[in-house]
């Protein structure tokens, strides 16, 4: 089952929705001995991705002033962004800019990274899910949840069609999740689980594979066939004043995180209510929904507060706020469209603002240009020697041939290169060519040829 919230004008109101309020929640109360569990993972590194190691630190900050104890929350991020050279604002980080004199709110504070540097690995991302405490290093925190128990993930990083990025190692691929979450039902490790999905082509990751018999509700920044953008970018990432040099968030993420910021909200609205209200906010991709959809009805404090008796008991309704009150330079919905951008454009967003702002070289810029317009060249290469026809081939669909997949992707790397966030852009060809029967073999001598010259 797939529902898809999209930007067009048959949309369901937020009034219409926003208050099936705690009674919603308190019907479908958990057992006394019920707990919530959350992972987050930011799936990239480098200054220019900043903003994903900032997305996943505010979703702890918000994690934890739900009340969920640190010890439930397994956060996976690089961490080279607090420290990092560039970084005007040491050992802190933003993900919503403020007007000069007034303090950005640093979300790195208190933000426990239980698995940094190399550790950022799908192999150790699939043993949190699993619980499999022998698959990671030794004392390193593992999901113990029960069949009791509600789970909240939240990933954020680069995608394309079939898969998710990691800073190291190889890609999370969309069988590979799914072998996982199947795995988590199968060891009655849930009762509830809502995983939200930031990466361009997310909704690939799910469409066609959830099944909705898992319990499992899905939400994705994107469908599965565009980008998601990211947001407060160039001029607008700016904190008390001081431009940060890359963008601050994501335009889905910063939406549900800047909803979620008032504990007002989390303990009255419902995920749909949230969903229409992102969807209104992420005007630049489509917000998708997959799973079980009767999670629909659940207030957000089933999954990003300890509980909704004790998180919510005396709890003030919303007032609309920003990060624990803090506010932008301006009105928030119109400096997001202002600063949003592609994110297959960020990188050279990163490096125009880099050299326009901080004395960056535009030898860089056009360095960049240049690795686009290879890749673009290499695909094109492939394509002419295997099928010729490029639209052809787009007429054959999402493939789901997970081994080829992978292979081809493997392929390409080996010849020409890791792919950029750019360059992941051209994996929907790889997925139509498998779909269209050439093999990972077919794809790799090709791509050998390509990549030579």
């Amino acid at each position: 089952v797939v529902v898809t919230a999209t930007n067009q004008s048959a949309r369901p109101s937020i009034n219409m929705f926003s208050k099936f309020s705690a009674v919603a929640a308190f019907a479908l109360a958990r057992t006394a001995s019920a707990e919530t569990w959350a992972v987050v993972v930011a799936g990239s590194n480098t200054y220019g991705n900043y903003r994903h190691q900032a997305d996943a630190c505010h979703a702890y900050q918000i994690l934890t002033a739900g009340s969920i104890p640190p010890e439930r929350i397994i956060l996976m991020a690089y961490d080279d962004i607090a420290s990092s050279p560039e970084n005007p604002f040491p050992g802190q980080v933003f993900n919503k800019p403020t007007r000069k004199g007034e303090p950005g709110v640093d979300v790195y504070a208190g933000c426990d990274i239980a698995y940094s540097g190399d550790d950022v690995t799908k192999e150790n991302f699939f043993a949190v899910l699993k619980g499999d405490a022998s698959a990671v290093p030794e004392g390193k925190p593992v999901l113990q949840s029960t069949k009791d128990d509600d789970v909240f993930v939240y990933f954020a990083d680069h995608g394309g069609v079939g898969l998710i990025a990691m800073p190291v190692g190889d890609y999370v691929y969309y069988d590979e999740l799914n072998q996982t979450l199947t795995s988590m039902s199968d060891s009655a490790m849930y009762s509830r689980l809502v995983f939200y999905l930031e990466a361009c082509e997310s909704g690939s990751m799910f469409e066609d594979v959830l099944s909705p018999e898992l319990g499992i509700y899905a939400q994705t920044a994107a469908n599965a066939e565009e980008s998601s953008y990211g947001t407060y970018c160039g001029v607008e990432a700016v904190v008390d004043g001081v431009n940060v040099g890359s963008c601050l968030g994501d335009l889905y993420s910063v939406s549900w995180m800047e909803d979620s910021d008032d504990l007002g909200e989390v303990c009255s609205e419902t995920l749909l209510a949230q969903l229409v209200r992102v969807t209104k906010e992420t005007d630049q991709s489509h917000v998708m929904s997959y799973g079980d959809q009767s999670y629909m009805r659940d207030t957000l404090c089933a999954y990003q507060a300890k509980d909704c008796d004790d998180s919510c008991a005396g709890v003030e309704p919303p007032h609309r706020g920003g990060i624990r009150g803090s506010k932008p330079a301006k009105d928030e919905a119109a400096i997001r469209r202002a600063g949003s951008v592609d994110s297959r454009d960020v990188q050279l967003e990163y490096l125009m603002t880099k050299a326009v702002l901080h004395g960056g070289s535009m030898e860089a810029v056009a360095e960049e240009v240049r690795a686009r317009d290879a890749i673009d060249a290499a695909y094109d290469a492939i394509v002419t020697t295997l099928a010729g026809d490029v639209a052809a081939l787009a007429e054959t669909g999402r493939a789901r041939d997970a081994v080829c997949l992978r292979d081809a992707v493997h392929a390409v790397e080996a010849h020409c290169g890791r792919h950029s966030d750019y360059g992941l852009k051209h994996v929907k060809t790889l997925n139509h060519l498998c779909n269209a029967g050439f093999s990972g073999a077919q794809i790799d001598a090709a791509a050998a040829t390509a990549c030579s010259a």
